[in-house]
């Protein structure tokens, strides 16, 4: 283990390792429940649950923060692509925590002392906030990629 974090209910325990695997362990029967890879190559040395604990925040050796829905062990949002040096996700070095503070903030610092926040609050309309900051309509092949099947055909931003 590398890395551990409980829920705020008290429920589950996340654990992450140097292969970059995280375990939820169920905390009153002792047993692992779930586990799922994060891809990350520098193992999972930070956690952190969303107060609510629908959502996993993982701190990588590759100074990346990443966060996980929880029931479907799907990625939410970035850091994406192939150059992470770009990602606002990305800080110095390996991460040595992570914590999520008041208002959906996310502080994460790293190894060399850096401290880095973001806020990772989600909107309270998805899809205007998407469309904004897109400042055009979803693609189909991004629509496949992020929407549920049932809203792959509708038109997701507004004129």
């Amino acid at each position: 283990m590398y890395a551990v974090a409980v829920s705020a209910d008290g429920r589950t325990l996340a654990t992450g390792d140097t292969e970059g695997t995280v375990g939820l362990w169920d905390l009153a029967t002792r047993r692992l429940r779930d586990r799922f890879d994060t891809g990350d190559c520098g193992g999972v040395g930070a956690l952190a649950f969303e107060p609510g604990g629908a959502v996993l925040a993982t701190g990588g050796g590759d100074g990346t923060v990443r966060l996980w829905d929880l029931a479907t062990h799907r990625q939410i949002g970035g850091p994406v692509g192939a150059n992470m040096n770009e990602s606002p996700f990305r800080i110095a070095s390996a991460l040595r925590w992570v914590r999520y503070g008041k208002g959906g903030r996310l502080v994460a610092g790293d190894f060399m002392g850096l401290v880095q926040e973001w806020d990772v609050a989600r909107p309270a309309d998805p899809a205007a906030a998407v469309c904004a900051l897109v400042g055009r309509d979803l693609t189909r092949a991004e629509r496949v990629r992020h929407l549920p099947e049932k809203a792959r055909d509708l038109r997701v931003c507004r004129p």
